[in-house]
């Protein structure tokens, strides 16, 4: 088909428009894609022809308001204009690298649906996935072979995954179990630290100590602190040291502060402020602080914290941000479109001398929201979202009722992830990312389990 003589135009005046603005890499491209000539950008050619920003202002003069109420309605943030803290930190987060794609490596179909998965730490690229089959398997990355399956296991495991050459699984009976390399289960004592299901689940390696500190959350609605050793003979002990009452958890994070213990991040349902525990010097829980996820301490729109996941500083989101600054990520149970807030986490430097102290005040943070993201994500609710962190895009992934969703911190801006040769509107069950964020697997209701790298 013969290109009209606008279209031509239209190309060259774009061309010209990128060479003047120093969009080096942009132009590069657009002049491979649209088959347009590098002499049209010589300067001695752009003076020939009107400058396209001329043109559209000219265009736009008489009718300024009218267009600029269209261009706030394609999309559903503008930081650039709100009257509050959020248009000030537009500069400090990275926007999505939209140059970076997905490859699937591997598809494997289970007997079961997918309740939890999580990529090998050794290796960090063949993952682990428990099922409602009462099974939990080792998939190869690229082939999705069957590598081998935990057993025996307690029950279904509602979580599972690595730590250093080990395997774990946390079971729907309360019990957490410790497997070896060989994927056989280690001679343990006294594996239930929960008398009930086992919600939440990390662990931190305690160099001091030599061991591995575990911090858990149950539906008998308890926040433990357990120490397990693994001595030379595979032999694993638990020790509980710590608990504490906590309404329904629907979220736990590990906060690093420096020291040998991390500070922990707790959500609950019904309740609009992440509360931040301490483990003090004898190994007991104390609240540090709260952060209020909404602007008022008395308020008719409530909302939940379902899900959460912490960007530390050194991430690539953050690369011209202060160097120390941590920000926790937390999707909310706002119907029909979920909202993504984006708080900074205070800095606590002496917050244990604090705390010794006879009487503390628990402070609340009520200005620690650095965004408050309106999404195209829908949900009910009933839904049970799921994010992570994707380091190499720069931004954030979140598994929700139909698909996998992209979300760049920086704009606002989500979407459903553009993803080759899969039809991506099935509900995500569980979802995870690789220490790099260069590869993640999700986990789907149609009992599918799908790995992708980016490139």
């Amino acid at each position: 088909m013969k290109e009209s003589t606008s279209e031509k135009y239209i190309r060259t005046l774009v061309a010209q428009y990128l060479q003047k603005k120093g969009f080096k890499s942009t132009l590069a491209s657009f002049l491979n894609e649209a088959n347009v000539p590098l002499a049209v950008t010589k300067n001695e050619n752009q003076e020939q022809l009107d400058d396209l920003e001329t043109i559209i202002k000219e265009r736009i003069q008489f009718n300024e308001h009218n267009i600029s109420d269209k261009l706030k309605r394609l999309t559903l943030n503008d930081f650039s204009t709100n009257n509050n803290n959020t248009s000030e930190y537009s500069s400090h987060f990275s926007s999505w690298d939209y140059k970076k794609i997905f490859v699937e490596q591997s598809h494997v179909e289970c007997s079961g649906i997918p309740l939890s998965v999580g990529f090998d730490a050794p290796n960090d690229e063949d993952i682990v996935v428990s099922t409602s089959a009462k099974e939990v398997n080792i998939y190869g990355n690229k082939s999705g072979d069957l590598l081998g399956s935990l057993k025996p296991i307690s029950g279904i495991a509602k979580l599972c995954g690595s730590i250093g050459n080990y395997y774990y699984t946390a079971s729907m009976d309360g019990s957490l179990n410790i497997y070896g390399d060989d994927l056989n289960l280690l001679v343990n004592r006294c594996s239930k630290i929960h008398g009930r299901m086992i919600t939440n689940v990390k662990f931190w390696y305690n160099g001091n100590e030599k061991c591995w500190f575990i911090i858990s959350t149950g539906l008998d609605h308890i926040l433990k602190l357990t120490k397990m050793k693994i001595s030379p003979d595979c032999a694993v002990t638990f020790e509980e040291l710590a608990s504490t009452g906590v309404q329904a958890c629907t979220g736990l994070e590990l906060h690093p502060n420096g020291d040998n213990m991390p500070s922990i991040l707790v959500c609950k349902a019904d309740f609009t402020k992440v509360t931040c525990y301490e483990i003090m010097n004898d190994h007991q829980f104390t609240i540090s602080y709260n952060i209020a996820l909404n602007n008022t301490e008395f308020s008719s729109h409530s909302f939940s914290v379902r899900a959460m996941t912490i960007i530390e500083h050194s991430n690539p989101i953050l690369s011209s941000y202060d160097n120390d600054t941590d920000f926790l990520i937390v999707l909310t149970s706002h119907i029909p479109y979920m909202r993504v807030i984006v708080a900074e986490l205070p800095k606590r430097e002496n917050i244990k001398d604090e705390l010794s102290e006879k009487d503390p005040i628990i402070p609340t943070y009520w200005d620690k929201i650095r965004r408050n993201i309106a999404t195209e994500i829908f949900q009910d609710n009933y839904s049970q979202p799921v994010v992570t962190v994707l380091d190499q895009c720069k931004g954030i992934i979140i598994g929700a009722d139909k698909g996998i969703y992209g979300l760049d911190v920086n704009t606002g801006d989500s979407w459903k992830l553009d993803m080759p040769n899969f039809v991506n509107d099935e509900r995500v069950k569980c979802l995870s990312s690789n220490r790099g964020g260069s590869a993640f697997a999700a986990g789907l209701a149609n009992k599918s389990v799908h790995q992708w790298s980016v490139l």
